[in-house]
């Protein structure tokens, strides 16, 4: 009993860690007409760990930010954007919600902040305590530059003339107070410095790798961190003490919060009293993680406390001062965390899972932004402008490209549309041009790829409709029907027929490279020997018939 409950204990501990994944947002709507946006969030609005859904790689420009997961064949947002546009977060959605563009984000999301780091960008008299400012130096040397190098000094002269010239204020921080203050109580209790139930030994234990939390840490690599204090507190059977400690701090990081979102909000009034703020809640990443399946225990209610005190205040310092629009996320979708028991049965999965499952998913960023688009305030709401009637493809007085008619949106059209200004083709749903669709659309002419609604004319490659989930081969934007060879896309060659992968055809294709064994539709460039194919037996090697 004394083992299991130990087990439980050491999850307990990961899910008060793993609120780490608390998420803010703000601002925006269609009906809006915003001229420049500052964004200041920490890893939610960055997309950390966000699934790509589109065809095939992400872009080569936002690349470098993913990595791809053979297992499970999905590309996942990684690593420090410092400032980085990144389609399909929530903030980006926000901003092509209203009309706008990445040139019109002043981007100030960063990885691994806390309130702590956001206070000193805004308030450069701030003074933290030596432990915080040791944990945020390191931070912001990983973390905070922007694209060009600037640091802090650039940031902290820079960030007050961005928000001067901003309407719209998006902002979301406050898991990692409670991430950061953990790790400066573990540091404190491992050299002595605060009464402690663990005895000399456990002390030793934990003190053994203070170097290398503390290298994790000033990396921001806090769930790699808990991961080794859980694993080494094991070995030492000084979990559940552990837990005491860590309970403590939990209370610390919520008070920090709590002081500084005040001077954080006040600062961002002061520089713009005018501009629209919109400060989006927290969610309860941790919950639904059930004991087992049969036994629907959430536990990750144990911290749900946690979270409401922090949105609690959100909401009345929003009241208070009226400086604001608190938006409401807590129903943000996450990657699902497997049981209880299967965590405590393998705790080497316990940093991956903390780092997946507390951070919003794909739908998670999508319903972010549009709780944040529906909150925007009435008085925001712009009247039509006098220009005259507006027909056909035309940007509205709400910053947004529709399809019009005597001045009204025609909502129940939905194609392609070409803008005689530029002679771009333009994919038009609902009657609004729909920047984050990628797929084929049909029109008198055939069908199109298009690519973040517009028509690709340079695609040459094989692409999945969203539709249907069948892969086409475009040439220069278009689908032929009449293509018959192997072609390639970023996830191999493939044998077309019609102009269509039928993931079916197995035997002995040609193309203008070679012939080559295909297995399923695709060049299989494993396959080495003989192979018979309609009575006659070639000789394979590494995919390519050589006899």
């Amino acid at each position: 009993m004394k083992k299991a409950t130990t087990k439980l204990l050491s999850l307990i501990l990961a899910l008060v860690m793993a609120s780490s994944a608390m998420c803010l947002s703000v601002l925006a709507e269609s009906k809006y007409a915003y001229k420049k946006v500052t964004l200041i969030g920490d890893s939610i609005a960055t997309a950390l760990r966000m699934e790509w859904r589109g065809e095939g790689a992400p872009p080569e420009d936002i690349k470098p930010y993913y990595r791809y997961n053979e297992g499970s064949g999905l590309w996942t947002r990684t690593g420090a954007t410092h400032g980085t546009w990144i389609e399909n977060s929530w903030p980006a959605r926000v901003v092509r919600g209203v009309g706008l563009n990445e040139k019109d984000l002043y981007n100030y999301g960063r990885e691994a902040f806390s309130s702590i780091e956001f206070r000193r960008m805004l308030d450069a008299s701030y003074s933290p305590s030596a432990e915080d400012l040791a944990i945020s130096d390191g931070l912001y040397a990983e973390y905070g530059a922007d694209l060009q190098g600037r640091g802090l000094n650039y940031i902290q002269s820079q960030i007050p003339k961005d928000l001067a010239d901003s309407d719209l204020v998006l902002l979301g921080m406050g898991s990692n107070d409670i991430f950061s203050y953990a790790m400066v109580h573990y540091s404190n209790v491992t050299a002595g410095l605060e009464t402690t139930p663990l005895n000399k030994a456990q002390l030793q234990a934990l003190e053994a790798i203070d170097g290398v939390v503390s290298t994790l840490v000033s990396q921001g690599l806090f769930a790699e961190a808990w991961a080794k204090i859980i694993a080494t507190a094991k070995t030492v059977n000084a979990l559940e003490q552990t837990l005491l400690i860590m309970v403590k701090v939990i209370l610390q990081g919520v008070q920090k919060f709590l002081q500084n979102w005040d001077v954080i909000i006040d600062k961002i009034h002061a520089y713009n009293p005018d501009a629209t703020v919109m400060a989006v809640s927290l969610f309860n990443a941790t919950e639904g993680i059930y004991l087992t399946d049969s036994i629907k225990l959430d536990l990750g209610q144990i911290m749900k406390p946690v979270f409401d005190t922090m949105n609690n205040h959100m909401k009345s310092y929003a009241k208070k001062t009226g400086y604001y629009t608190y938006v409401d996320c807590t129903k943000t979708s996450h990657p699902g965390w497997p049981t209880a028991m299967e965590i405590v049965q393998d705790t080497s999965q316990l940093m991956v899972y903390m780092m997946l499952c507390t951070h919003p998913d794909y739908d998670g960023q999508n319903y972010m932004a549009n709780q944040v688009l529906a909150a925007l305030p009435e008085k925001d709401k712009k009247t039509e402008n006098a220009a005259g009637s507006l027909n056909g493809l035309a940007k509205g007085s709400d910053g947004r490209w529709a399809m019009y008619k005597d001045d009204r949106v025609n909502t129940s059209y939905t194609g392609l549309v070409k803008q005689p200004a530029n002679g771009v083709w333009y994919y038009v749903e609902n009657g609004y041009v729909n920047w984050n669709y990628s797929g084929f659309v049909k029109n008198e002419k055939g069908w199109w790829r298009v690519k973040d609604g517009r028509v690709d004319f340079s695609a040459n490659s094989i692409y999945k409709q969203p539709a249907n989930g069948v892969w086409y081969k475009a040439t220069n934007g278009h689908i032929n029907w009449n293509e018959n060879s192997i072609y390639k896309n970023e996830n191999g060659w493939w044998k077309c027929t019609n102009s269509r992968v039928t993931f079916k055809e197995t035997g002995i294709y040609g193309n203008e490279y070679g012939i080559w064994y295909v297995l399923n539709s695709k060049v299989d460039f494993s396959k080495n020997g003989p192979v018979k194919v309609n009575g006659k037996t070639y000789t394979v090697k590494a995919g390519r018939v050589i006899a």
